[in-house]
């Protein structure tokens, strides 16, 4: 979408945009404290790439969002003519805390023309679509280049449980729809810390009520999808029953050991992985329990590597989406998948009655020279 540019260490660079009116955009890349008061945050130094358009297919007409695609530039630079496509797939995304840099469509419609009119000049955004976008939304509906946007109602998203009313707007098909989320833990600030929840649905039985019992005001497809994001939160947390517990390990545990060199071979990437396309690279992770699951989400492009436990033979985890039928070349994520490690597949594993567990296990992963690269989720 744009030239190839260097934006380290810039606070607001004016971006050129071809072949628009404006021609030029200011794209931040947030704000912060300084000084006790808000003022632009500066890129990160070194970072050079493009500025793209992402979308995953077959999405609402008003998602997708503008990005930063960093790249390492090789000795010399990137000749002119020379074509892009490779730089851009050995890239990954620019980030901000614990997600992609980012800016929704509806924010480039609102804030930045440029942007938006390169876009709809190259075919992205067609007329219909804006069309569309202007029908769907409410002229009421307060927004900006910061809003959430959720494009599907199951999609995960980012929360801040020290926020007391998370604003999020909703892409529905008959409408775009701003909702506070509201957490009745206690009194204010309810709680601390950040995480990523996602909503689920289950077909639940309609209940039947009495004829004299008054129906409550909270109709029950809001009551059901909040009683299953609640208990997203609760799963979330360690279980104990039965003797047994449920331990969840993120990628950033210091229980799982990155090798040789963490800081040079691996790398965060969205939505929420860790991973390393360099050969000699290992995750290890040493457990005691009766299975083993990896929680990670399938790819639009081919993506597999080695899963080995102590010195048995090691395992292909593919998480390649089948599935998709968008363009081939950017591995984008597509859903989540959970894959069982231990037993292995096809081995039943008995226990004696005093035994919970304990025994010690130690999963290496790898990946061989044919497989793009090593993605490490979470371990349950």
């Amino acid at each position: 979408m744009t030239d190839l540019v260097d934006i380290g260490n810039t606070q607001v660079p004016s971006i050129r945009i071809q072949g628009t009116k404006c021609g030029r955009a200011r794209l931040s890349y947030g704000y912060g404290a300084r000084d006790g008061k808000q003022a632009s945050m500066a890129y990160p130094p070194g970072i050079q790439g493009w500025f793209y358009f992402h979308r995953l297919p077959n999405r609402h007409v008003a998602a997708g969002e503008l990005r930063f695609r960093v790249i390492n530039l090789p000795e010399g630079g990137v000749e002119k003519n020379a074509d892009s496509k490779p730089y851009f797939n050995a890239g990954w995304d620019l980030m901000k805390g614990k997600e992609p840099w980012r800016i929704p469509l509806l924010g480039l419609r609102k804030c930045y023309p440029p942007v938006y009119q390169k876009l709809m000049l190259e075919g992205v955004i067609t007329k219909q679509m804006d069309n569309d976008i202007n029908r769907l939304l409410p002229p009421t509906l307060q927004y900006n280049a910061k809003s959430r946007i959720i494009e599907r109602v199951t999609d995960p998203f980012f929360i801040d449980f020290a926020g007391q009313k998370p604003i999020y707007i909703f892409l529905h098909k008959e409408r775009i729809q701003m909702q506070h989320i509201i957490f009745y833990f206690g009194f204010s600030p309810y709680t601390a810390g950040a995480s990523f929840l996602q909503l689920l649905s289950f077909p639940f039985p309609t209940p039947v009520f009495p004829a004299n019992m008054v129906m409550p005001l909270i109709s029950f497809p809001s009551l059901r999808l909040w009683m299953l994001f609640l208990l997203h939160l609760l799963v979330s947390y360690p279980l104990a029953a039965f003797g047994l517990v449920n331990v969840t390990v993120e990628r950033g545990d210091p229980q799982i050991a990155y090798g040789p060199k963490f800081d040079v071979e691996w790398k965060e990437a969205w939505p929420g992985v860790t991973k390393s396309s360099d050969p000699n690279a290992e995750a290890t992770f040493t457990f005691t329990g009766t299975a083993l699951f990896y929680e990670g989400w399938l790819w639009s492009d081919p993506t597999m590597f080695q899963a080995q436990i102590d010195d048995e033979t090691p395992i292909t985890i593919d998480l390649t989406d089948n599935s998709y039928s968008g363009n081939p070349g950017t591995a984008v994520p597509t859903s989540l998948k959970t894959i069982l490690l231990w037993p292995l597949p096809g081995v039943t594993l008995t226990l004696p009655a005093n035994e919970t567990g304990e025994v010690s296990h130690t999963i290496v992963f790898s990946r061989k020279s044919e497989q793009r690269e090593i993605i490490i989720g979470r371990l349950m």
